[in-house]
């Protein structure tokens, strides 16, 4: 079906990284490298809100990290009510806040919040996550698991944050490492078993955290090379393989099993162009989208078969001048947002390998775009001088 954006705020929160918390209406941003400073904030996106207040009573500032971000994402935690805001970080580290102080500290403005963060003080974010089906890698037919557990990760790596003592002052990170050299461009919380956080950087190095207790001295982990050595610039969790976690460096793709060895169990190098990001379908797992960030004409959106990595099954979005960033929609699971090069956003359905919406608008180039968990059809596109939020509409329907 055809749809239409309403464009329902523009805010002046310049030169971030954003990502939308797990289960309320709102959204952290963080300072990109080459913006003059280091900063982690949080708003509110509630529709109903107006923008100024969103600027003047709406935003909490508490992080100080040691390093611009690269990548942000915000997921639940078992000991933590209001869940943890992980940043990979120019410097090489990853660091771990928990925002619950700073939340309790903002002013409700809108009556669907004081319910929220009233549940944020009570701990309802904290309950356990029910799992149902597990998936063999690549496997046609679905085997049936009754309570999958994550696995467990058999190395230990120490925690900064909790060796140095700096977590008793609310807005230093909880946690804090560095396995990493260069900026750490990959970093994606695993949403079955959200306590495992991958990360990624400049050294081929992959890393898989276990954040079940991130006020420990030291942390489980799980650590493997990319095959060719390169940058990873993107790292990415198969929301139907849970324990498949997938990688692009600037010139090849590596998908892997972490219960199993630490070589690839798949993989496709030197690509002939530069790797941006990976996204395993919601749909289909044997299906991956991988996208390029080159100034070409050619197609930059590519469907992989993960039994067959020879060619792609399907090519999309031609004279782009490559992807920036992209992410499915969480409610819509054949909808794909992706950012351009060209300075577009555009919406696929991806069961028909079509374009479904484009932004005509002339807002600029957006380094980065999330959608919203907890708002149905609300993502939001982040530029070099705003912050925008859209609604997605069914052409049926009316705008609010």
């Amino acid at each position: 079906m055809a749809r239409s954006v309403q464009n329902l705020k523009n805010m002046p929160t310049p030169n971030s990284r954003i990502c939308f918390a797990p289960e309320a209406p709102l959204l952290a941003t963080g300072s990109i490298p080459g913006s003059g400073c280091t900063r982690l904030s949080i708003l509110r996106t509630c529709p109903g809100l107006d923008p100024r207040e969103l600027i003047d009573k709406s935003v909490t500032e508490f992080g100080y990290p040691p390093a611009a971000f690269c990548r942000l994402c915000w997921a639940k935690s078992s000991m933590c009510p209001a869940g943890l805001i992980a940043g990979g970080l120019e410097s090489g580290e990853v660091a771990v806040w928990d925002p619950r102080e700073a939340l309790s500290d903002m002013l409700c403005l809108h009556p669907e919040e004081e319910s929220l963060v009233g549940k944020l003080q009570e701990g309802i974010w904290s309950r356990e996550l029910e799992l149902g089906l597990g998936y063999d890698f690549c496997e046609i037919e679905k085997r049936q698991e009754s309570r999958a557990s994550p696995p467990l990760l058999q190395t230990k790596t120490g925690n900064l944050a909790a060796a140095a003592s700096i977590a008793v002052d609310l807005h230093e990170p909880v946690a804090l490492f560095s396995k990493h050299l260069g900026s750490v461009r990959g970093l994606e919380y695993c949403s079955h078993w959200p306590n495992l956080i991958g990360s990624g950087a400049e050294n081929g190095r992959i890393m898989v955290w276990d954040l079940a207790n991130p006020y420990a001295e030291t942390i489980p982990t799980w650590e493997t090379e990319s095959t060719d050595g390169d940058a990873i610039s993107c790292i990415s969790w198969s929301p139907l393989m849970p324990r498949v976690i997938g990688s692009t460096s600037f010139q090849g793709v590596s998908i892997w099993d972490i219960r199993s060895s630490k070589s690839p169990v798949n993989s496709v190098g030197l690509f002939p162009r530069k790797l941006s990001g990976l996204a395993f379908s919601p749909l289909d797992q044997k299906s991956v989208v991988v996208s390029c960030e080159d100034y070409l004409d050619t197609p930059s959106l590519a469907v992989w078969d993960l039994r067959s990595m020879t060619k792609p099954v399907s090519e999309l979005c031609e004279n782009s001048k490559g992807i920036i960033a992209m992410s499915w929609s969480p409610h819509c699971d054949d909808e794909l947002l992706v950012s351009t090069r060209n300075d577009k956003l555009m919406l696929f359905n991806m069961e028909k390998k079509e374009a479904i919406w484009k932004d005509e608008s002339d807002s600029g180039r957006y380094y980065d775009v999330q959608w919203s968990l907890s708002n149905r059809g609300v993502f939001a596109a982040a530029s070099h001088n705003n912050l925008d939020l859209f609604k997605l509409h069914d052409r049926v329907l009316s705008p609010v």
